[in-house]
Order: structure tokens, then C-alpha cells, then sequence
């Protein structure tokens, strides 16, 4: 006698058999007790997606037949993102501008066997960052000198950057050439210009201004009048 219980299955089962001959049947039974074994966790394997700069929050998937309460716990820590973890309900925060790919594996505990390890792969996907320009200090230079600087920019994406340089009142011409600025103030100027500059990837673009202060410098008398060049003998020449 085979007796093959259904999958997972435990408990009793009364059993009768009988056995005749040819003139009489008599029958019996027993009673064959399944005895319940503990059936290991499984945990899952996971693919998410999430942008560059932001936060998910995934359910980890572990099952259990016996329908234990599951514990879950991290096995190998993401390398590229922090991570909490609160029951199954995990939180993944990648790296500052960190896009690609990550992971981590995690088990489940039914309080009695481990489950396999499972991996979460995470697929953190490149956004456009914006080109940044720091807050430019006001400068103070002489009347009819230049001054030059080079434009201090980040763009974590290493785009193509475009420039647009704009001076106030046309009161100074520039030269821009490989991020160095060079502005000259017309000649003989003293006063405010408001120098404004403005930088895009085509997408996203950021802008900052400063102040040149071009201060007034004593400048030599000249004379600008033409004296006359010829006069008669005997004449008096006078030139003021």
C-alpha cells in the first residue's frame, strides 16, 4: 500500500481496507497521521527603475506556505545608494547624480529556516542636470585697464555648454574664448557695469551677474588745439 498525501498537505487520514475471499469480505482501518514539516521561505528576484536624484520604495516580495510572519534582511548593501529597511518595505536613495546600475540581495527568516538569497537590480536612469554657475563677487578695476577671469562652471553631464554674454549700456567690449572672459571698458570710462552671463546645454540653462567697478584715474592734460605753422618775418608768434 502507497498512500502519496497532496502537496503540503498534513493532518489525518483514516484509511479502510477490505479483503475477501471467495465466499466472505471482511475490512479494517488505521488511521495514517501526515505529520506538518516546516516548508522553506522563498525569497524573489526584483528589477526596478527610478530617475537619477530621486527615492523609491519597493515591497519585497518573500512567500511562505505556512504562512509564518517573514523577517527580512539585507545580505549585500547597494554600492551606489543608501537603503532602509523597515519589515519588507524598502527604501533606496541612489548617490548624488549617480545614474546605472545597482543592487543588493536580501533573504527572508520564517523564524525557523532561511529562504534562498534574492537579488534587486536596480536600473537608476540619467536625467539632464542643469549647468551651474556659483555666485560671482563685484570687481573693482582701474579706468582704461581689463580685466580677465576664467568663468568658474559645473555640469555634472560634461555637456556641450553654449554662453551668452551680455554688458550693460554697451559701456565695454569683451573677448570669450575656451571660458575666459576678457572685458575691456571703453576708453576713458569710470563708473557701474552690470556684466550678466547665461549658460545652457540647450535644455536647461542657469545665469549669474557681477558688477564691474571702474574706478576714475587722473588722466594728463593734453593739448588739442593746432598752432599756427607759418607766419611773416617780424611777426609775433603767441600760442596759449
Amino acid at each position: 500500500l502507497n498512500v502519496l498525501p497532496d502537496n503540503n498537505w498534513f493532518g489525518d487520514i483514516n484509511i479502510i481496507f477490505y479483503v475477501s475471499d471467495e465466499y466472505l469480505t471482511t475490512s479494517s482501518d488505521f488511521i495514517l497521521t501526515i505529520e506538518s514539516v516546516n516548508d522553506i521561505p522563498i525569497a524573489n528576484n526584483m528589477n526596478i527603475s527610478l530617475d537619477e536624484d530621486s527615492q523609491t520604495l519597493v515591497i519585497l516580495e518573500g512567500e511562505d506556505i505556512d504562512n509564518y510572519e517573514l523577517e527580512y534582511t539585507i545580505v549585500s548593501n547597494p554600492i551606489s545608494g543608501d537603503y532602509s529597511l523597515n519589515a519588507s518595505f524598502l527604501t533606496y536613495t541612489p548617490f548624488s547624480n549617480y545614474f546605472g546600475l545597482d543592487s543588493l540581495t536580501y533573504v527572508v527568516s520564517d523564524g525557523i529556516d532561511l529562504s534562498n538569497e534574492a537579488t534587486v537590480l536596480i536600473n537608476v536612469l540619467s536625467i539632464n542636470d542643469a549647468p551651474e554657475l556659483p555666485l560671482l563677487e563685484d570687481i573693482i578695476i582701474n579706468e582704461d585697464e581689463s580685466y580677465q577671469f576664467e568663468i568658474p562652471l559645473y555640469d555634472v553631464d560634461n555637456d556641450t555648454l553654449f554662453y551668452e554674454i551680455t554688458i550693460s549700456n554697451n559701456d565695454a567690449e569683451y573677448i570669450f574664448n575656451d571660458n575666459i572672459l576678457i572685458i575691456t571698458p571703453n576708453l576713458n570710462f569710470n563708473g557701474e557695469i552690470l556684466i550678466s552671463i547665461n549658460v545652457t546645454d540647450t535644455e536647461l540653462s542657469d545665469s549669474a551677474q557681477f558688477i564691474l567697478n571702474v574706478t576714475s584715474i587722473n588722466d594728463p592734460p593734453v593739448i588739442t588745439s593746432v598752432p599756427v605753422s607759418n607766419i611773416l618775418i617780424g611777426e609775433i608768434f603767441e600760442y596759449i
